[in-house]
C-alpha cells in the first residue's frame, strides 16, 4: 500500500497482505479484519522499520501496513457496480416497478438484466410494493 495515503482513502485486506508481518500483527489483523473488505484510512505513522495504519472503521486500533492494498475502483465497464441514483421513497410509491428499475440503469433490453429476469424481478417488485402498501 502507499505509506503517505491520505486520510480517507480506500484500502483492501487481502489474503496475502492478511498472513504478512509479525505474529502479534497476524493475530491482531486476523482477530479484526475480514479478506476481501475495504476500509477506510483515518491516518498513517511512518517510522524507519514499520508503518502504523489507523482505520475509521476501528478508532482505538491500529495495525501494521503490510496487511492492506490500495483500492482502486474497478474501472471496467463489467467490472463497475452501477451506482443507484438517489430517488426519493414518496416517488418510488408512484413508479410502477419497471419505471423504478429503468431510474436505476436497468434495461429490458440489458443482456445481464433483460428479459425474463427483469420480468421476474418486475413482478416481485410490484407484489412487494402491493404489500407495502397495505
Amino acid at each position: 500500500m502507499n505509506i503517505y495515503a491520505k486520510e480517507g482513502d480506500k484500502v483492501i485486506v487481502t489474503e496475502e497482505g492478511i498472513g504478512n508481518g509479525y505474529d502479534g500483527d497476524k493475530r491482531h489483523a486476523e482477530k479484526y479484519l475480514e479478506v476481501g473488505n475495504i476500509y477506510t484510512i483515518d491516518s498513517i505513522e511512518v517510522s524507519g522499520w514499520s508503518t502504523v495504519v489507523n482505520l475509521k472503521e476501528f478508532p482505538e486500533q491500529c495495525f501494521n501496513s503490510v496487511h492492506f492494498e490500495d483500492y482502486k475502483e474497478p474501472k471496467t465497464k463489467k467490472d463497475k457496480v452501477k451506482k443507484s441514483k438517489e430517488v426519493k421513497v414518496e416517488e418510488v410509491k408512484k413508479m410502477t416497478a419497471e419505471d423504478f428499475m429503468n431510474s436505476k440503469g436497468w434495461s429490458e433490453k440489458d443482456p445481464i438484466w433483460g428479459g425474463a429476469l427483469f420480468k421476474t424481478i418486475a413482478s416481485l417488485l410490484n407484489e412487494y410494493s402491493i404489500y407495502l402498501n397495505n
